[in-house]
């Protein structure tokens, strides 16, 4: 049975297959992405679907640098230092993985069909 993951952005739960993966490369502080199984990155991960929509909300928003970051250290006000914004490689890297297409609003497909 394949592991059960959680999308930052919508909060599905998807297999983890189905999930753009995410990882803070612990030594450097840079996030990879990590999507081979026979070069895996050790650090802290994090999902995203694959939906360009969650991709844009991910990189708009703070859920992911947050879940990036982890926890406040101890008796320090401060998160492990990670490398954001995500570089714009990154991303292009990650939209390609996208195979869901972009959700558009009705508002604006009505309006589109209307002019």
């Amino acid at each position: 049975m394949e592991q059960m993951r959680i999308c930052v952005t919508c909060r599905v739960s998807r297999n983890q297959s189905e999930l753009i993966r995410l990882t803070v490369d612990h030594l450097s502080g840079r996030v990879v992405l990590n999507q081979s199984s026979s070069t895996s990155w050790h650090g802290r991960s994090a999902y995203l679907c694959r939906s360009q929509s969650c991709l844009d909300k991910a990189c708009k928003g703070t859920r992911l640098k947050v879940a990036l970051s982890g926890r406040m250290q101890k008796n320090k006000n401060i998160r492990p230092a990670i490398s954001w914004p995500l570089e714009p490689q990154l991303i292009k890297d990650m939209a390609q993985l996208c195979t869901e297409p972009l959700k558009r609003c009705e508002n604006n497909l009505r309006k589109e069909a209307r002019e």
